[in-house]
């Protein structure tokens, strides 16, 4: 008898976080260099020493910064190491910058939430700033990572109305059916249930705000191996995860982007991605959506699929499955470039992010 395959999460979804990266990303914002021992002081919570003096020679061999450790006074000892000021090359700050970003100058906790940790959930910093502004809305994203949900589920009601959908469907598949299940516009005491149980707490019945910030901690905490945690908590933890997948003193990345988690990237399986590409093509082969050509809006072409076929799922997955067709060229997705021209719900609702960019249409080749 098989068991149900509850959504459960993954730390390896994280993506790897260089100590280089993590070194350019705090001396960028720094007016003063600082020394080595100030600089394993400042990250101690998230690198050790060690890894922290490796990461900055390996800057220093790649031409990103100097070393600079000078004797105090007249004294003809040697100086100590861990008093060698990190300074930046042209090329450092310029890869620091890179990291930072062209907007206005972020203090380190919020380089920490709004540029790092975007790195560690295979995200876009450009992209990102106002998804993660929010501690409940980082919280969100991070339980997205964790439990492999495609990319564009986006806010803490979508994510666990994700998660919901999942569970209800592993457990009550054959009661619930295949076709595309509704939108879950409120939590309800049933969800809030459901989540307690993902979040490790199946006794918790979640009726007041306090027992639902509980359960979202504690989900929280069971996307990053923790009996609970908070928001702060959770950045600090995911970001230790990412430079231990990397080994916790890889050198800076020599052009530092977005790198997706290896679960994060959809993938289809043989032919039945290829068949479900086929039938997307024919249900969107009948549509139009006026006034473009060619190409049907994801959402007209999800409702009508699911009319037809048992398999659509949630408005989410359809959506990563149509990213996951697109990658392997079963599929060709479009961008929309007039948005006033569509309407704001069925523009919403058919929203895909697909790496950096978006798209909306599925390419029908009609013109």
């Amino acid at each position: 008898m098989s068991h149900p395959a509850f959504p459960r999460a993954d730390l390896s979804r994280f993506a790897p976080l260089a100590a280089g990266d993590l070194l350019l990303a705090y001396l960028g914002g720094q007016k003063m260099a600082p020394t080595l021992k100030a600089l394993a002081d400042k990250l101690k919570d998230l690198l050790g020493a060690e890894p922290i003096v490796a990461a900055a020679s390996e800057l220093a061999e790649r031409g990103l910064a100097t070393l600079e450790a000078k004797p105090k006074g007249r004294s003809r000892t040697q100086p100590n190491p861990a008093d060698a000021k990190v300074v930046l090359t042209d090329a450092g700050r310029d890869a620091a910058s890179a990291l930072l970003g062209s907007g206005p100058k972020l203090t380190w906790p919020k380089v920490m939430t709004q540029r790092l940790l975007p790195l560690c959930l295979g995200l876009d910093p450009n992209g990102a700033s106002t998804r993660l502004a929010k501690p409940k809305e980082r919280q969100a994203a991070i339980i997205a990572t964790a439990f492999g949900l495609p990319k564009e589920t986006i806010g803490l009601n979508a994510v666990c109305e994700e998660l919901v959908w999942r569970t209800l469907k592993a457990g009550l598949g054959p009661l619930l059916g295949t076709s595309r299940m509704p939108i879950i516009k409120t939590l309800g005491i049933t969800e809030w249930v459901i989540l307690a149980g993902l979040g490790g707490l199946p006794e918790h019945r979640p009726v007041r705000e306090k027992d639902k910030t509980e359960v979202l901690n504690a989900l929280t905490g069971a996307a990053v191996g923790l009996p609970e945690a908070d928001d702060k908590a959770a950045v600090f933890r995911v970001l230790r995860l990412s430079l231990a997948r990397a080994g916790g003193m890889g050198a800076a990345s020599p052009h530092p982007t977005p790198t997706p988690p290896p679960a994060a990237t959809p993938t289809v399986n043989g032919a039945d991605g290829a068949g479900f590409a086929e039938r997307v093509r024919q249900v969107a082969a009948a549509l139009t959506t006026p006034p473009f050509q060619g190409r049907v809006a994801i959402a007209q072409v999800y409702d009508a699929y699911g009319r037809e076929h048992p398999d659509a799922g949630s408005l989410q997955s359809f959506k990563a499955r149509l990213i996951a067709a697109a990658y392997a060229n079963l599929l060709e997705l479009g961008r929309l470039d007039m948005p006033e021209r569509m309407d704001r719900d069925l523009r919403l609702r058919s929203e895909a992010a697909w790496g950096r960019d978006c798209v909306h249409f599925v390419i029908t080749g009609r013109r």
